[in-house]
């Protein structure tokens, strides 16, 4: 059985990655705010900073419904880690170039109404948006939900900020949203 979207080749094993991460999450401790407000339908781009590899396991935390992930290509070289990633609705995206292939699986990702999450600075630690949220979202005309995450100790905090809708151009749209996940992030990590 696969995922017509993503080729996941195990879709129950989102779900088990999910319970299993998230009684480690518990552990951990993650505090969500914001999330009440979020979009039980339709399509969004989840677009958050990147502290730590468990942020995406944090944020799939926060909905009920099934989020596909876009994954930088090298978790995808090794079988097993290829295996875990594209079961967990994640797909592989190259950062050194216009990577047409995510490009289009994202497109379709969005069209049949799903949230994609991606994380914009493509690195962890860094602060400055490559511009694929903003593109992404112009290009699909849904809106973006900006996150900002911060960790303190072993606890995650998670703020969702509101919706934002595609601006003129998908530049504008880019700045808006890393102003956004900015502003949430400085608030994060003063809570």
């Amino acid at each position: 059985m696969s995922n017509n979207i993503t080729g996941n080749p195990s879709p129950w094993m989102y779900y088990v990655s999910k319970a299993t991460t998230g009684l480690w999450l518990r552990l951990f401790g993650v505090r969500f705010v914001g999330d009440k407000n979020l979009p039980k339908s339709g399509p969004a781009i989840i677009a958050a900073n990147h502290i730590h590899s468990l942020d995406p396991f944090a944020i799939g935390q926060s909905f009920r419904r099934p989020l596909y992930f876009m994954t930088k290509k090298e978790l995808f070289v090794n079988p097993i880690s290829k295996w875990f990633f594209r079961s967990g609705n994640g797909f592989s995206v190259d950062r050194q170039k216009a990577d047409l292939s995510a490009i289009k699986t994202s497109l379709r990702i969005l069209a049949a109404g799903e949230f994609l999450v991606i994380f914009p600075s493509g690195h962890r630690g860094a602060n400055d948006s490559r511009g694929g949220a903003g593109y992404l979202a112009n290009k699909a005309h849904v809106p973006v939900i900006p996150v900002g995450i911060a960790q303190h100790g072993r606890r995650f905090t998670l703020i969702f900020g509101d919706p934002i809708s595609p601006l003129a151009t998908a530049d504008a749209t880019t700045h808006r949203v890393q102003e956004a996940m900015d502003a949430l992030r400085v608030q994060a990590e003063s809570n």
